[in-house]
């Protein structure tokens, strides 16, 4: 968001001592050249139809000010709720949070639709009440619109400050929801032979494939046409492959561990509604019912994206998982057409 330019102040005090042009003082009619009677008709109905309306514009300006005054406040809910998402971990925690953030981003940006079509007619009016003033030729006129001007070029000065704020803040969000995120407290260690991290090129995981027994021993996350690279060794059972519903995509993983990952299924959300209630938990590759259960869901308005985590016993199975996460712009269900950010 861009704020207007700001009008310069008018220097209209001329027009209270003398008539005035873009040239010099105005001449002065000779009574021969016109008849008393026609020049008083002429002034008062001259004065009378095109009277600055100073009442109007200040009333407009009170509006913008106001406008202004809401659209900080939307501003402040939306930074203080976008905070307290960092600490929601399910849908079921964060569901009316987001509902509250997206119509608070709403009414922002429709305040600010409503500020910028305003001003235009703010401008507009001050347009016409300086064309009127020279033949109004009144002291108290000329100090009323420039009091004017210098409210509404205080308010655009005000306006731009918080657009320029706003704009920064949204990159910002922007920037941290592209950034991957892994849930959980893990960190991938490049250097360690352990260590595993498997991202998709493009998209995200809608497919797990992979072999268990009462361990999982192999994991493969295919996303659309993309296949990963396969995580773990060759023991187990060759597992049927879970596969999101279309229109769904991956959001999270859950199962179970300990020493080893004893469990790992695959969650999928709608993408036409990322962060809402209705989501899917597939079958778990391994042994249900062992180690301890966990359920790691991707951060609201993102996607699972990766995985990371490590392996055991010289690569033979999975020692743990974790989930990677990522916004995608433009995608279904993602903040670029779900009213965030518009």
């Amino acid at each position: 968001m861009i704020g207007k330019t700001i009008l310069p102040l008018m220097v209209l005090s001329c027009f209270a001592a003398m008539g005035c042009n873009s040239r010099g003082p105005l001449p002065e009619s000779s009574e021969s050249e016109r008849s008393p009677t026609t020049i008083g008709e002429e002034d008062e109905s001259s004065n009378l139809s095109t009277q600055p309306d100073i009442e109007a514009i200040d009333q407009k300006v009170d509006e913008q000010n106001q406008y202004l005054a809401d659209m900080k406040a939307s501003q402040e809910q939306i930074e203080v709720l976008e905070a307290s998402l960092v600490s929601l971990t399910s849908p079921a925690t964060w569901t009316k949070t987001l509902t509250d953030l997206k119509a608070q981003y709403q009414t922002r940006d429709e305040l600010d639709g409503k500020i910028r079509g305003e001003s235009e007619l703010v401008e507009n009016l001050l347009s016409e009440a300086r064309l009127a003033l020279p033949a109004a030729i009144d002291r108290n006129l000329v100090v009323a619109l420039e009091t004017s001007e210098f409210k509404y070029n205080v308010f655009q000065q005000d306006y731009e400050g918080l657009t320029e704020k706003i704009r920064i803040y949204d990159e910002k969000t922007r920037e941290s929801l592209a950034a991957v995120q892994t849930v959980g407290n893990f960190t991938f260690d490049a250097l360690n032979a352990n260590h595993f991290q498997e991202a998709c090129p493009n998209g995200a995981i809608n497919q797990f494939q992979g072999r268990s027994g009462m361990l999982v021993d192999r994991v493969v996350g295919v996303c659309g046409d993309d296949q990963l690279t396969a995580i773990g060794g060759v023991g187990g059972d060759l597992q049927t492959p879970r596969v999101c519903a279309d229109g769904f995509v991956g959001k999270g993983i859950y199962g179970g561990a300990g020493d080893a990952l004893d469990s790992v299924g695959l969650i999928c959300a709608p993408e036409s509604d990322l962060d809402g209630a209705q989501f899917t938990k597939l079958a778990v590759f391994g042994n249900e019912a062992g180690g301890t259960p966990y359920e790691r869901f991707c951060p609201p308005r993102t996607v699972l994206v990766g995985l990371t985590g490590t392996i055991a016993n010289n690569g033979d199975f999975l020692g743990s998982i974790f989930p990677q996460c990522q916004y995608i712009a433009g995608e279904p269900g993602s903040a670029a057409t779900s009213g965030f950010f518009e």
